[in-house]
Parts: structure tokens; sequence; C-alpha cells
């Protein structure tokens, strides 16, 4: 998939929407890839059968969904600036 912004240069719009294309695919990788399995571990946890590390395993989830955040608003902002200022 190629990202390109409206304009056919090569300047910072066309950079900065390729690049917030890279960074909103980095999102979906690190969803399947990280937060995916530990959902997938977290679904079969009851009081009783909780790993002893389940608040580790929680408080990992938080981070890595926070950082997962950031990527998609900065390659939110860097696909909007791309699109929206012209060449």
């Amino acid at each position: 998939m190629v990202l390109r912004s409206r304009h056919d240069d090569d300047g910072a719009a066309t950079w900065a929407a390729a690049l917030g294309g890279v960074l909103l695919m980095v999102s979906v990788v690190m969803s399947l890839a990280l937060l995916v399995p530990i959902n997938n571990r977290g679904k079969t946890w009851t009081p009783r059968t909780a790993p002893s590390d389940w608040r580790e395993q929680v408080q990992r989830w938080d981070r890595l969904h926070q950082v997962r955040v950031a990527v998609i608003t900065v390659g939110f902002a860097c696909v909007a600036f791309g699109v929206a200022v012209p060449g």
C-alpha cells in the first residue's frame, strides 16, 4: 500500500502522509502481536485460575495500549498533515 498526499511533489506533505501510513500499520501489528495474545489469555482467567502475575500482565497491556494510542494519534496527524498542506 503506497500512501501519497494529493500533491505530486516529494515534499514534506508526501513524506508525512507516508510516515502516517506506516505508523498506522505499525499499530495494527502491535495489536495483533502484543495486545491480542494478552486479551486471549485474560479471557480464560477466573478468580481461581488467574496466574500469579495477572496484575503485571494487565499493567503490560495498559502500557502497550497507551503506546499504541500514541502511535495511532501521531500516524493520523501525519496523514492529516499530508493531505491538508498544499504542496
